[in-house]
């Protein structure tokens, strides 16, 4: 006859396994709780405050708005830009990117 494994020793190697356990022991628990960080008193606590408490402690800014260039400047921007590049002229194409940018105009003023 062939031989049958009953039941019993299915779980019986099953619960042997420490893997497959349920139960915890007492110090398995306690190790767990030591892993779990508790809330930090730092987070809890407002940063230190920084700078100014007043507002006339410090200087006014000054905002310097550039109006952006006209079509007209753009067309020559572009221009300019392009033939630097193809002339391998570097200050014709420096000079087409300041215009885009709104830092020269041209023509240029004295």
């Amino acid at each position: 006859m062939s031989q049958s494994v009953t039941p019993a020793a299915r779980t019986d190697s099953a619960v042997t396994d420490p893997r497959e356990t349920t139960e915890s022991s007492p110090i398995q628990t306690e190790d767990r709780q030591d892993e779990i960080a508790g809330p930090s008193t730092a987070a809890s606590e407002p940063p230190p405050h920084q700078g100014a408490t007043q507002s006339g402690d410090t200087a006014p800014q000054v905002y310097v708005l550039q109006p952006p260039p006209t079509f007209k400047e753009q067309v020559i921007g572009y221009a300019k830009e392009i033939r630097g590049s193809i002339l391998r002229q570097p200050e014709t194409k420096e000079y087409g990117e300041k215009i885009l940018r709104g830092e020269a105009s041209y023509p240029p003023k004295d």
